[in-house]
């Protein structure tokens, strides 16, 4: 059945549609410029999708006006007033190049969008084609001719610079040189002080990092000598972990410039070549602004007038703005002022102004995922039954169970995992521990036997112990709450005072990570199941006690610690130094709960050792575990969230990569590169045989 549409609204879509698209077409520029930026450094889902969402438009936008456009001139009349009409509607055209080549701040949405770099040469070679074709039709009588040429000639420029960017994006693992490690000399000499460098020295440093072993994000395969080359220039030139973090943040930056926007253009082209196209360009632009302003209007309509500068004010606005943003932009700062000193000078002290504004380049923030909290705001079954069956049941887990927290004392924990990382870079390369902790590993950062650790969980499978320990961190953080006013009175040093919320933001992360983010290991485990047994056995576990208890964390706690309170006789081993356990425990033990087996490591951990040794034994676990991560994750993982917001792990990452761990690295076999203390066994602790 045909949908009756009345003849206004046809008239006015036939009189307004082309005006409209072609003003709706700038606007998503716009946004697009405006916008993007905040790709780096926000991980608001919602400001993600709005950008997506532009991203795309703005890449329909032009070919649905260009086909509009051809529609209404190869369907108009020979009347004077379709003639001049027709005239402007060509006019137009070119302006629909410039939206296609893009602003100068985003050229790729993802890494994905690179790789279809000879796909969009076609689009645009078909778009060129039809455009022509329309210029032809109206040459003979067109008195706007000269500004067309000249506004195409700028929609051209445009378009082959988004497609250079694009392919040099996908060129980099090719473009890797080896020679770089003895090439090029260092940026900085001596020492980082981070009461001295200012940030253009910290991109300074990041951008010589960046061109010796730009092959990292491509998991591209160094040499030993690179191996290193790595080690010794961060080794012996950066000694505090605050500076470790703002170089490697300010390297992420320069890699999210080459893969997203016009920045790896201007760089890595010639450039005789970068001047004479945005000279051209520019002169194009303005050029056509004139020729416009003087020449004779008579026979046009005001409105397309006024259409007409709104396109080309506005496009010298938006081109302006984007070329003040690239030209201060710490990384073709630094790029310029190797290539021309001169220069580099003169942008100097206006880029530092700047940079203080934009000091951050990817949030100060960790994702958090507590299991405790999300077994008190479940969803029904039948929402939960919906959103997996519609496929976004991720999605809006993450939106209602993940929040971001500042990182806390964030100086002091950069410099902890500084100081952590370096003994990974001692390490031989072999193949990633798949396990979260091997139960005797565990025993050995708590001083337990390794026998009592089997006992009490053995078999537990890899995601059951991570679980479990994640839990009964929650578990201890919330019970060591009630008395901080005698842990506080006991603790001298500042930065102990830091370990339990540490512990718990770690464990938090980490978990995030596993669940929500599995792509980052590249031997990922399967934790859905384990999570859905256990949120079971919580809500079952609530439904017993309070009704209360379903909306406050503590009190859940509280029940859970009490699970196993009364199972251990803490004080008291056996001549075969092995933890005395009520024998009522080997009943709840069989039946697999989870719950249970937290409560029973926490109060354990509570009992056996003081909230000093404790936190900060918990503290290197939790470190421990997010390094391993960190060491074996994915080059890919890293580069995809480039243009999310980025990752705190990604930073670890390739800090770890700069420390010379990590699978980057041709290790020699045979190499004598000894094991972290913290990997070797206690050598005062009885060894059990595992059966």
């Amino acid at each position: 059945m045909e949908v009756p549409i009345s003849d206004r609204v046809k008239n006015a879509w036939y009189e307004w549609n082309i005006q409209v698209f072609l003003l709706l077409s700038l606007f998503l520029q716009a946004i697009s410029l405006f916008l993007a930026p905040f790709r780096k450094r926000s991980r608001n889902k919602w400001l993600m999708l709005l950008i997506w969402l532009s991203y795309l438009a703005a890449e329909w936008a032009p070919g649905f006006v260009i086909g509009l456009i051809t529609n209404t001139v190869t369907a108009a009349t020979n009347s004077s007033d379709v003639k001049y009409h027709n005239n402007i509607l060509i006019f137009w055209t070119p302006f629909l190049f410039l939206h296609v080549g893009g602003v100068d701040t985003i050229t790729a949405f993802s890494l994905e969008d690179n790789e279809l770099w000879i796909r969009y040469v076609f689009a645009f070679i078909f778009q060129i084609i039809a455009s022509a074709y329309l210029f032809y039709l109206s040459l003979s009588k067109n008195n706007l001719w000269p500004p067309t040429l000249l506004i195409f000639l700028a929609g051209t420029i445009k378009c082959i610079e988004r497609t250079r960017s694009q392919y040099l994006a996908t060129s980099i693992k090719d473009d890797v040189n080896q020679s770089s490690f003895t090439d090029k000399p260092p940026l900085c000499d001596g020492p980082v002080d981070a009461t001295k460098l200012m940030n253009l020295d910290v991109v300074q440093y990041a951008y010589h990092l960046f061109e010796m072993y730009k092959g990292l994000i491509v998991d591209h395969k160094f040499t030993p000598d690179a191996f290193e080359a790595s080690r010794k220039l961060v080794r012996d030139n950066i000694k505090k972990g605050n500076d470790a973090f703002r170089v490697v943040e300010a390297e992420m930056y320069i890699m999210y410039e080459v893969f997203h926007t016009k920045a790896s253009f201007l760089v890595y082209s010639k450039k005789k070549y970068v001047a004479i196209s945005r000279s051209a360009y520019w002169v194009s632009l303005v050029a056509t602004l004139g020729f416009f302003a003087f020449v004779d209007k008579g026979g046009f309509r005001s409105v397309d007038i006024a259409v007409t500068y709104a396109l080309l004010f506005g496009t010298i606005i938006l081109d302006a703005v984007a070329l003040l943003i690239m030209i201060f932009s710490s990384y073709l700062v630094v790029a310029s002022m190797l290539h021309s000193p001169t220069l580099g000078v003169l942008v100097r002290r206006p880029s530092e102004l700047v940079m203080q504004i934009w000091s951050r380049c990817f949030p100060q923030t960790l994702s958090q995922y507590n299991l405790i909290s999300h077994c008190l705001q479940q969803r029904s079954r039948v929402c939960q039954k919906v959103l997996n069956f519609v496929g976004l049941a991720s999605f809006f887990d993450e939106l209602t169970y993940v929040s971001q927290v500042p990182i806390p004392q964030a100086t002091r924990l950069k410099h902890k995992i500084f100081k952590r990382a370096t003994p990974y870079s001692s390490l031989p390369q072999s193949q990633p521990d798949t396990h979260f902790f091997p139960t005797d590993h565990w025993a050995h950062h708590f001083r337990y036997p390794t026998k009592s650790m089997h006992k009490l969980f053995h078999p537990t499978s890899d995601e059951e112990f991570l679980i479990i320990f994640h839990i009964a961190t929650e578990l201890c953080f919330h019970f060591d709450e009630d008395s901080s006013k005698e842990t506080s009175n006991s603790i001298t040093h500042d930065t102990v005072k830091d370990f339990p919320i540490w512990c718990k933001r770690l464990s938090d992360y980490v978990l995030y990570l596993v669940v929500f983010k599995p792509s980052c290991q590249q031997t990922a485990l399967e934790y859905q199941s384990t999570i859905e047994k256990t949120l079971a056995e919580a809500a079952e576990l609530f439904a017993r006690g309070n009704k209360k208890t379903l909306t406050d964390q503590k009190k859940a706690c509280e029940e859970i610690l009490g699970l196993a309170k009364n199972n251990i006789i803490s004080d008291h081993m056996t001549e075969d130094n092995e933890l005395l356990l009520d024998e009522s425990e080997k009943g709840n033990r069989s039946k697999g709960s989870i719950l249970y087996r937290a409560s029973l490591l926490a109060n354990l951990l509570i009992s056996s050792q003081d909230g000093n040794t404790r936190w900060q034994r918990l503290f290197n676990v939790w470190m421990d575990r997010l390094l391993e991560i960190a060491k074996w994750s994915s080059p890919n993982f890293h580069a995809q969230n480039l243009g999310q917001g980025g990752e705190f792990l990604s930073l670890v990452w390739l800090l770890m990569a700069h420390l010379g761990s990590g699978t980057q690295y041709q290790v020699k076999e045979g190499s004598s590169l000894l094991e972290p203390s913290w990997l070797q066994p206690f050598p005062f602790l009885p060894q059990y045989d595992t059966e």
